[in-house]
């Protein structure tokens, strides 16, 4: 199996009508894979990744310099699955190359992965896999000097970068029989030299914005997400279902909790669904937020109340009539993984309605 790509892409934002900074992004990618045949349960792919692409901005928010980054990996996933039992491992070699004015990196990075399942009953799935991963700095993390409007923060990076190591252990479960089924995963992840954006404090003097600094430190992430959902009742193609969701990560680094970590956040649904009518109710509490870094803000939390229906008037369902109502109760909610939070919260109540049609 055999594929390629390529991109030209540029944008232009203006300011005032008036040209502000230019991004351009120009490379190619390409995937050769190996597709074993399956003999016993047995299947696998060996492949190669190449990569060429080249990065500039132009202007007086142009925070990175011009990059030329290249990439070559080489990677192999095999599984073996006999039904009740399996195995799944990966390993992936590449190298990553960025070169700017600033200087030039290159890294040379290992990765690999091995998994166990078990199916002890029809129900019933168990999984457990260990990896450990390794990624190459980004330009970004590497050469960033200047103001990001997008972030609100004047961004500065840091030449001497090196890979960001991870170990995660996940468990899988999921529970599938009658009218419910479920998922649950827990993992828990080791971070040597993790990349993170902290605040410092302190205030561009030129642009007025907060400066960030990308540093590196160890950390562990510990967290889960769940979902499930219950029919009801359930009639032909009509049904109606319960659903539910919840997650929660906790982050913690060498200089104290990571940056802009999401609180824990809980929804529960519920759904109605026919031949020609769809509707849907849907509240989503997400807590607050306390565990901040250094000279980042807290948020409170909030509930959001959302209402969805959608029609297929005619006898042809590829056409649909939707309409979604959001943040019905006006609530205040503020992202606390967003960089804008303290000034752009999420949208209060609005509704948005449209056809689609499918062909």
């Amino acid at each position: 199996r055999l594929s390629a790509g390529w991109a030209d892409y540029a944008h232009t934002e203006f300011e005032g009508g008036a040209v502000g900074t230019q991004f351009f992004s120009d490379g190619a990618e390409g995937r050769f894979e190996l597709i074993q045949r399956e003999r016993n349960g047995w299947q696998g792919v060996i492949g190669a990744q190449l990569l060429d692409r080249t990065f500039d901005a132009v202007g007086d928010e142009a925070y990175v310099p011009r990059t030329d980054i290249s990439e070559q990996g080489l990677y192999t996933v095999q599984r073996f699955d006999r039904g009740g039992l399996g195995f799944e491992g990966g390993l992936r070699l590449d190298n990553r190359s960025l070169e700017s004015v600033a200087g030039k990196r290159d890294f040379s990075n290992v990765s690999a992965s091995a998994g166990l399942f078990f199916r002890p009953s029809a129900p019933l799935f168990l999984g457990l896999s260990l990896a450990r991963n390794e990624r190459a700095p980004s330009e970004v993390e590497l050469f960033a000097e200047g103001p990001h409007v997008a972030t609100g923060a004047f961004e500065v990076g840091d030449i001497d970068l090196d890979s960001e190591v991870a170990t995660s252990l996940e468990a899988t479960v999921h529970y599938a029989r009658g009218r419910f089924e479920g998922d649950l995963h827990a993992y828990a992840a080791d971070y040597d030299g993790f990349i993170d954006l902290r605040p410092t404090g302190v205030e561009d003097v030129d642009s007025g914005l907060p400066i960030f600094e990308y540093v590196q430190t160890a950390a562990e992430f510990r967290g889960f997400e769940a979902e499930a959902e219950y029919r009801l009742w359930e009639s032909g193609q009509r049904s109606l279902t319960l659903t539910g969701a919840a997650d929660l990560v906790r982050a913690s680094t060498d200089l104290g909790p990571a940056a802009r970590i999401p609180p824990w956040s809980a929804t529960a649904g519920l759904e109605w669904a026919s031949r020609r009518f769809d509707a849907g109710l849907e509240v989503r509490h997400v807590g607050g937020q306390d565990r901040t870094a250094a000279f980042e803000r807290p948020t409170d939390s909030y509930t959001l109340v959302s209402l969805k229906g959608a029609v297929r008037p005619f006898a042809d369902r590829n056409v649909t009539v939707f309409a979604e109502a959001s943040n019905l109760t006006d609530a205040e909610a503020r992202e606390h993984a967003s960089f804008q939070k303290d000034i752009a919260p999420l949208p209060g109540r609005s509704l948005r309605a449209g056809v689609t049609w499918r062909f």
